[in-house]
């Protein structure tokens, strides 16, 4: 879910490991590796079709709490959960729920609302429930030089930069 920088190459290293990939964005963009785009009204579509569902979602009014009870409905009960945009897109409380009565198969989640994630959190108490210390991003200087040289070199060149944050968005 979302196809923008980070899921398009979440969705690329999928296919390059043999998966066939399908995605979900308010805009359909062009992925040779996507097997199957789905647009903003496809949801239930696509919550019904995935097996991991993959969150690379920007922080919006939109997107806050977008995650809850009638995704994990919506969803297979085989299905994993993957959260590596932010907290603020999965309503935690519905989570939990979710993983206790087994109305999906697991999640892993890399980001929380509140970080780090307090002792007395239920989302321990979740055993099909993987909990990572936020570090799916790039956060090694090495990770982040290129990023930085190629947008130096733009600049020297007075072309757009990568990664400009659209505020109007909010992302």
């Amino acid at each position: 879910m979302g196809l923008g920088n980070i899921g398009m190459v979440v969705a690329k290293k999928a296919k390059e490991l043999g998966m066939r990939v399908i995605s979900w964005d308010m805009a359909k963009r062009e992925a040779a590796f996507v097997d199957r785009q789905h647009a903003a009204g496809e949801l239930q579509d696509f919550l019904g079709a995935a097996d991991f569902v993959v969150l690379s979602l920007p922080v919006t009014p939109a997107t806050t709490n977008m995650i809850d009870r009638r995704v994990f409905k919506a969803m297979k009960k085989t299905a994993v959960l993957i959260n590596i945009c932010r907290g603020a897109v999965v309503n935690e409380e519905d989570l939990v729920e979710a993983l206790k009565t087994n109305a999906i198969a697991g999640a892993v989640i890399d980001v929380m609302k509140q970080e780090p994630l307090p002792p007395e959190s239920p989302l321990w108490g979740c055993p099909n429930m993987i909990v990572s210390p936020h570090l799916s991003g790039p956060s090694l200087p090495e990770d982040m030089v290129a990023v930085f040289a190629e947008n130096f070199h733009r600049y020297l060149r007075g072309e757009p930069l990568v990664g400009v944050i659209d505020f109007a968005r909010g992302y």
